[in-house]
């Protein structure tokens, strides 16, 4: 009874390792990485769950202009978007019939809102400031210039991309840029007007400007009039200035005598004031804040100053036309050390491998409507996760356009790890990569032997087991050969011993009958 039972528990567990082992090779089948169409890249690798198979980007032509007073004031501004291939719809914040959404209230009517009427209170039948905000995260584009006079909606639109903004009445001078003067040391109208050099703000690095132009920064100086006062918010991680006020300005009511009470003093002084702001939304909308909405009129756009090429190439960046990227290819593979077979996963601790990511950004200019290879410097950076980063490094460009490439040595430990690429940086879109890989650890027969580090402990253990045997030996065979040598002279004296015996057993027979007459 007793053997049956102990059967019966052999082969239960027999067929649970059995099982057991059966679930381990599915389970590392299905976390083999596939692409949508079901065949694995070179190497195991595969796209993301985060690229979109999309063969264009969201973004659409149809934009919004809200102008309160003459359109013909615009009129550079709306031709250079209406070359570019944008259909622009001029609209008065009064009319009653303008609203974003269709009739249904299923999507929007415009992919952007040019907001050139910053004094209104509303707009249309929905315009709020929380509306426009839903529609920058709908992945929509919001174009708002500011003015002395900006009204409660605008003020709360500021608010809500991480601006603060003077008084009403207030408006940046500058008497040394000032583009027109009327006497020594005097303040007229003309310190309304002023000159700005096109240069990063200090606090903004200039390899982060990149995305914002199609190639380098315009460098003829701009003009500006009747700019607002304005200040990034701290602790605001999203909206990033772009282009800051001259360090000889600061922001005041005209023609009043500047106090030195800590109460009345200019709301900004210097470069802390930001002409040009630029937001790159979680969703994908994009937000351009101009301070002066009349940097933007005819009589600044045209002559010798840049503010044409300058707002029309950052323009592009806000309509989408750039900073829009994809990966279009994402693989590993592991790369053989001396002898060794490519692997495949699951990849070994201790491998190296190698991965590689192709990045392409969107051109939207009606000539060109295509994908190229992102060339904008930025590497991306790599990590090798299981819960912590265990490794950490940035992909090196290859000879490829658009692609970068990094190798690195698993850790000595085996599990589920993940390739995560995490890449945000200002003016571009994110990129978000994470792929599972599993990790084993070396099977019994791929254990290396007689390691060289190892000689130590291996003359140790034959060492200890020649002594052992030396010890063995001595005492062995020295006892065989002692007890050999008693026994022999044990032999050689038994004759005697016998005799000896007899004599002394006869002897005490006739003492005993001696002793038996005597009592008789």
């Amino acid at each position: 009874m007793g053997r049956n039972r102990v059967l019966q528990l052999a082969i239960v567990q027999i067929l649970t390792l059995v099982v057991y082992w059966l679930i381990l090779a599915v389970s590392v089948q299905s976390v083999e990485p596939k692409l949508c169409g079901g065949k694995p890249l070179a190497g195991g690798g595969t796209l993301s769950r985060h690229i979109s198979s999309r063969s264009t980007p969201p973004v659409g032509r149809q934009l919004l202009a809200l102008v309160d007073g003459e359109t013909s004031s615009y009129s550079i501004l709306f031709g250079v978007l209406r070359d570019r291939g944008y259909t622009v719809t001029v609209r008065t914040p009064k009319d009653r019939s303008l609203t974003l959404w269709n009739e249904a209230g299923t999507h929007y009517l415009y992919d952007a809102v040019l907001l050139l009427a910053p004094s209104i209170k509303g707009f249309g039948r929905d315009g709020t400031a929380n509306a426009l905000l839903d529609f920058v995260d709908a992945n929509r584009t919001l174009i708002m210039t500011a003015s002395p006079n900006a009204g409660a909606l605008f003020r709360s639109l500021a608010e809500g991309i991480g601006l603060e903004l003077d008084e009403a009445g207030t408006v940046l001078l500058d008497h040394v840029r000032a583009a027109h003067r009327s006497g020594a040391g005097q303040a007229t109208e003309g310190s309304r007007i002023f000159l700005v050099d096109p240069k990063p703000c200090p606090s903004l690095d200039l390899g982060a400007t990149l995305p914002y132009w199609e190639k380098e920064m315009p460098q003829r100086p701009l003009l500006f009039a009747n700019a607002t006062g304005s200040l990034v918010a701290p602790k605001q991680d999203l909206l990033r200035p772009v282009l800051c006020a001259p360090a000889t300005s600061y922001s005041y009511e005209d023609g009043q005598v500047v106090e030195t009470d800590e109460d009345a003093a200019p709301f900004t002084i210097g470069t802390e004031a930001v002409l040009v702001a630029a937001l790159h939304g979680r969703y994908g909308g994009r937000v351009l804040y101009i301070a002066s909405t009349e940097a933007l009129q005819d009589r600044l756009m045209s002559g010798e100053h840049g503010n044409r090429a300058y707002f029309e190439d950052l323009f592009t960046w806000a309509l989408g036309e750039r900073g829009i990227l994809r990966i279009t290819r994402a693989e590993h593979r592991h790369v053989p050390q001396g002898n060794e077979r490519p692997r495949s996963t699951p990849y070994r601790v201790g491998d190296r491998l190698r991965f590689e990511l192709c990045v392409e950004e969107w051109d939207g200019r009606q000539s060109q409507q295509r994908w190229r290879p992102w060339l904008g410097g930025n590497e991306p950076q790599l990590e090798w996760v299981m819960l912590d980063p265990y490794v950490r490094t940035s992909l090196r460009a290859t000879k490829d356009q658009g692609c970068y490439a990094t190798e690195f040595d698993t850790p000595s430990k085996h599990g589920l790890f993940k390739f995560r690429i995490e890449h945000f940086r200002d003016g571009y879109t994110p990129l978000l990569l994470s792929q599972v890989v599993p990790i084993r650890p070396y099977w019994h027969n791929e254990y290396p032997r007689m390691l060289v580090r190892a000689y130590p402990y291996y003359a140790a253990l034959f060492s200890t087991m020649m002594i052992f045997w030396i010890m063995a030996y001595a005492v062995l065979w020295k006892g065989l050969v002692s007890s050999k040598r008693l026994g022999i002279q044990t032999t050689s004296r038994s004759p005697h011993a016998t005799v000896s015996s007899k004599d002394a057993a006869a002897s005490s027979t006739e003492d005993s009958d001696a002793d038996h007459q005597k009592q008789e």
